[in-house]
């Protein structure tokens, strides 16, 4: 009996118990929630959590698409809204790898206005005064009477739009210097240009004084429109709306499959050996010495406004020698621009960024000799009185960039080692140009191609056939001491490019 009133009591008193729990969880509801998560876990609770996806907007734009290796010309839409541009983050293989010969440091200022200096003193060195040639677009206005305009806009078609073309920023600097509508208008123009459209008329309301603007904003920006001829045409009626837009074509349209096929395998002749290069720089420089390498000045070239006459053709003015090298640099995922301005008369020479930098670089006064650095890579302090930007061009970014300034030597300079006869004057520049690249490099491997002269490559070939020290003697044993190591292994290949140029590859380890 006692036993019986025992088990009673006890489970009266369990029974208070958990009452009182229920009434202290249930006044505070922290508590129980607490409870849960202890009994259940957090994450068996967000699993029956349900999420609901918003619907795509099908009105939002896209972001800008990262760059590429192939042409720009029709981008699919992708979901990715305007906030999230897909450039912000460059490929991988575009990055500087393990190895490079000037520390990146990531730009943190705001990029800095151009600041034009007095266009009278500018002074033109004579070895270049006659290397120019660029020509601004030829325009044919011509206004219309009213019945012409309304006849022009019920007969005319607008063309392709271009409306799901994406300019990226970096790349297309003068797309973004227009407003709303007439960026527009540019994917219009570019998209018809494209597709060698003649006449169309214009997709929005446009005035006869800002079309100008927008033609060289396609002009400048593209390198790949090598059919486009450098001019075009307008209609407008009386109260200065544009009603017909014209574009000409050069003779590389005639074939334009075969042109185009022409102009790819020459672009990646060039471009499949700086695409091994291991820094932003190397691809620049590498670029710069192969062009100059195959492309002469010739004022009188067919083509000469185009990167075609460069490519395919090997004679060129200013703006070949510009569009060319543009191209090449935005095929490797470099950002350079077509910037045109005055150097005694009209002139064109590119603006490349590197690393957050900006730089000048005049192909076409470099190629005025061989080897020759005098304008690769320079501020615009440094061109001050030879270079003056014009037009839109002033609108691009100030060249300030000084870390990947002045490296080269020019092959008709001394250079600063030169402790050996034993060698020719082409060969100890390459050879400082490897030791260099050992000092600044450090601990590591890395391979690098240049474009070294039939004659220095020969030598190079005799001096390892022959078992010549002289080049560890003078040269490897200091670089080695300043690069903090013991010892390196170097070897050598080369490739023909030309009758009398190879491409040579040295791949370093240094341990």
């Amino acid at each position: 009996m006692k036993t019986l009133r025992r088990l009673f009591y006890g489970i009266s008193l369990c029974i208070f118990l958990v009452c009182v729990a229920i009434l202290v969880f249930t006044s505070n509801p922290e508590w129980s929630e607490k409870l849960s998560k202890k009994l259940y876990g957090e994450e068996e609770q967000q699993d029956l959590a349900v999420t609901e996806t918003p619907a795509p907007d099908e009105n939002v734009d896209i972001g800008p698409p990262a760059p590429q290796l192939t042409p720009l010309i029709y981008v699919t839409p992708t979901s990715q809204p305007v906030d999230e541009p897909l450039a912000t983050k460059e490929p991988d293989s575009y990055k500087p790898q393990t190895i490079d010969i000037k520390t990146v440091v990531p730009r943190k200022a705001p990029v800095a206005k151009y600041n034009s200096p007095l266009t009278d003193k500018v002074t033109i060195p004579e070895a270049v005064s006659e290397l120019r040639g660029m020509e601004e677009p030829s325009t044919k206005l011509e206004e219309v009477k009213n019945e012409e305009a309304t006849k022009l806009k019920e007969e005319l078609d607008e063309g392709d739009t271009g409306a799901l073309l994406v300019f990226d920023q970096r790349f297309y600097p003068y797309y973004h210097m227009l407003n709303d509508s007439e960026k527009e208008l540019y994917r219009q123009i570019y998209a018809n240009a494209f597709g060698m459209m003649e006449r169309f008329k214009p997709c929005v309301e446009v005035f006869s004084t800002n079309v100008g603007r927008v033609v060289e904003a396609v002009y400048n920006d593209n390198p790949v429109l090598f059919w486009v001829e450098n001019s075009y045409g307008c209609k407008y009626g009386s109260d200065g709306r544009v009603v017909e837009i014209s574009l000409q074509y050069n003779e590389a349209s005639n074939k334009i499959d075969q042109s185009r096929q022409k102009f790819d395998e020459k672009a990646e002749e060039i471009l499949q050996v700086a695409r091994t290069l291991s820094s932003d720089y190397e691809k620049e420089k590498y670029v710069h010495d192969r062009l100059a390498m195959q492309v002469s000045y010739a004022a009188e070239a067919p083509m000469n406004q185009s990167a075609y006459s460069a490519l395919v053709n090997g004679k060129t003015v200013c703006a070949g020698y510009t569009r060319a090298f543009q191209y090449l640099m935005q095929q490797l995922g470099i950002p350079c621009f077509y910037c045109r301005g005055y150097s005694g008369e009209n002139h064109a020479w590119n603006i490349v960024e590197l690393y957050g930098d900006y730089y000048n670089v005049d192909l076409t006064w470099d190629d005025a000799k061989p080897g020759n650095y005098d304008y690769f890579n320079k501020t615009d302090k440094d061109l001050q009185v030879t270079h003056i930007r014009k037009g839109a061009s002033v609108n691009l970014p100030a060249c300030g960039g000084t870390l990947y300034g002045n490296l080269e030597t020019n092959y008709d300079e001394e250079p600063v080692q030169k402790e050996s006869e034993d060698y020719s004057q082409g060969l100890v520049l390459y050879y400082d140009r490897i030791c260099e690249r050992i000092e600044k490099s450090g601990l590591g491997s890395a391979t690098y191609t240049d474009l070294l002269d039939l004659s220095v490559w020969k030598e190079l070939e005799s001096a390892y056939a022959n078992g010549n020290n002289n080049f560890r003697e003078d040269y490897l044993i200091r670089a080695l001491h300043k690069a903090g190591a013991q010892y390196c292994t170097i070897s050598f290949s080369a490739e023909e490019v030309t009758d009398n140029a190879y491409d040579v590859t040295c791949s370093i380890v240094v341990r």
